[in-house]
């Protein structure tokens, strides 16, 4: 119910209330002058007012802002919902072209070092070949000048020969013309007679073997430099046929390399040149990528703002639950503690009580574990009695002294015992909480 409705219908009350008492009292009153008043006042009251109506325009005004606004967050979270899947889809081709660029990159990388290799091989080949062609073309040239230099003796040796017959052959003649000359003076005696002859026939004999013995000799020298000479030059003409033929082989080979190097190079040039151009492709294109992801993370930063801010509290509440569950622990584990600690003492008072109704002293075949460790004990050198209770331990519990005696000697008694003993000393369940009952 509105107020003007309230006011209006005070009045009618109000105004019955008058008539009422009017008609009670005998008063004489203009009861159609008060209703008309109060008609127009009803009718005046039923009108709105300007700040009503004010009010009513600027509360429809802020509702319709209110609903644009509310048609502009849906558009502008639909907005960012549709920034982030293309954000997402930027980042995943990002990726794959990342990955795509760096498998392209590896076997680009793989194919240039193997024509790096195949091209060092290649040097490395041709280096051989050359340093080889260079060690067969000396070899070849020292042969020659060998053979050259040999040939070049045998002929000194046949002109040699063949000067050495001529001179032969003119001290033959020399000796035929002296003869000539010489005056025949034949021996008148037929003894002398025939003696001369012999003598003659013999010096005739001895020239003619002498002869036939030195054209023997040197048809066999001639022969044999005539050999010697032709076999030298046959492998002379092998030497040259060969090393022309291995000229050729590696002038080819020379070649062949040659072209391989150069379809080498062209290939490694043509690979630099699609490696730069994927390059440059790529640099673009994760270029434009950045511009896009940065523009999108401009718009999500409002968006991450709001979630870092419920990031802390929860954040904050997590730490609360976890410091609540610290002292939780802490307080479950000061519980069993003590739990431990009174059952010890329990048993340890059931123990103690005990004591009193039987013999204290344990006999050591009667003990198979230490009373405190449960340490299982395998001879009788591990066992240790305890000077005051008269119970056994292991070494490492029996291990505390207290001195008695009027000489003040010192016994070595189990922890409990020192505890009652020694009141000076902190519990031995003050550092770590004794073992479980068993």
């Amino acid at each position: 119910m509105s107020i003007p409705t309230l006011v209006v219908l005070s009045l009618l009350q109000r105004s019955q209330s008058l008539i009422v008492v009017g008609s009670k009292s005998g008063e004489s009153l203009d009861v159609k002058h008060l209703t008309d008043e109060l008609r127009k006042t009803k009718e005046k009251l039923q009108k709105p007012c300007e700040m009503c109506k004010n009010y009513e325009v600027q509360l429809q005004s802020v509702e319709n802002t209110a609903t644009q606004l509310r048609k502009q967050i849906s558009i502008k979270e639909s907005t960012i919902k549709e920034c982030k899947d293309e954000l997402k889809k930027e980042h995943s081709l990002k990726v794959e072209l990342e990955d795509k660029f760096i498998k392209e990159a590896k076997e680009t990388d793989k194919k240039i070092e193997e024509v790096e290799k195949r091209l060092m091989q290649s040097n490395k080949d041709l280096n051989e070949i050359q340093s080889l062609f260079t060690i067969y073309y000396n070899e070849a040239n020292e042969k020659i000048a060998s053979v050259t230099a040999l040939n070049e003796k045998l002929q000194n040796e046949l002109r040699n020969v063949i000067s050495e017959n001529e001179a032969l052959l003119g001290r033959h003649i020399m000796k035929s013309q002296e003869m000539q000359s010489e005056i025949i003076n034949l021996p008148q005696d037929l003894n002398e007679m025939q003696f001369y002859c012999l003598k003659l026939r013999e010096d005739l004999i001895t020239a003619l073997t002498m002869k036939e013995r030195n054209e023997e000799t040197y048809r066999s020298e001639i022969l044999f430099l005539r050999d010697q000479n032709t076999a030298e030059q046959q492998a002379k003409e092998n030497l040259t046929e060969n090393l022309v033929r291995d000229n050729e082989h590696i002038r080819t080979l020379h070649e062949n390399l040659e072209k391989d190097h150069k379809e080498l190079k062209t290939r490694f040039s043509e690979q630099e040149v699609m490696l730069r151009q994927c390059q440059d492709r790529i640099a673009m294109l994760i270029q434009e990528n950045e511009q896009q992801i940065t523009t999108l993370q401009w718009q999500v930063g409002d968006l991450m703002a709001e979630k870092t801010k419920y990031e802390e509290e929860n954040v904050n509440l997590r730490s609360k639950v976890q410091s609540l569950q610290v002292e939780l622990d802490n307080s479950e584990a000061v519980q069993r503690d003590f739990v431990k600690l009174s059952q010890s003492l329990q048993i340890q008072l059931e123990k103690i009580r005990q004591a009193d109704v039987e013999v204290r002293w344990q006999h050591e075949d009667d003990v198979k574990d230490c009373n405190q460790c449960k340490k299982i004990f395998h001879s009788k050198k591990e066992k240790s009695h305890c000077s005051h209770c008269g119970k056994i331990f292991c070494h490492e519990c029996n291990n505390k002294l207290i001195q008695g005696g009027p000489n003040r000697r010192n016994f070595k008694v189990c922890s409990v015992c020192h505890t009652l003993l020694d009141r000076e000393t902190a519990p031995y369940f003050s550092n770590e909480p004794p073992q479980s009952p068993t």
